[in-house]
């Protein structure tokens, strides 16, 4: 089965297209497929009992660095809040 379309150039002409789907889709997989293919690499095999292989060292990160406590406090001074993140005045 044949999928025709009409296309209309820039001059004004027009153009009948006939496509085959099955073979447009043929033609798209195979080339997903080369594409991909070419981007595939080996994985990298570390062998344990190798010493000679370089490690990165493993270093402890915690979970709660950088933790700053949000508990509520009192309520301050509103003016004195709005000054502290207000522009500075130029000079």
């Amino acid at each position: 089965m044949l999928a025709q379309y009409e296309h209309t150039t820039a001059s004004g002409i027009a153009v009948r297209v006939q496509t085959r789907p099955l073979v447009t889709a043929a033609i798209a997989v195979v080339l997903s497929l080369a594409v991909s293919a070419c981007s595939l690499r080996e994985p990298r095999v570390i062998r344990a009992v190798d010493p000679d292989v370089a490690l990165q060292p493993v270093t402890y990160n915690s979970a709660i660095r950088g933790y700053v406590s949000q508990r509520p406090v009192e309520p301050g001074n509103w003016q004195e809040q709005n000054q502290n993140v207000a522009p500075q005045r130029k000079r």
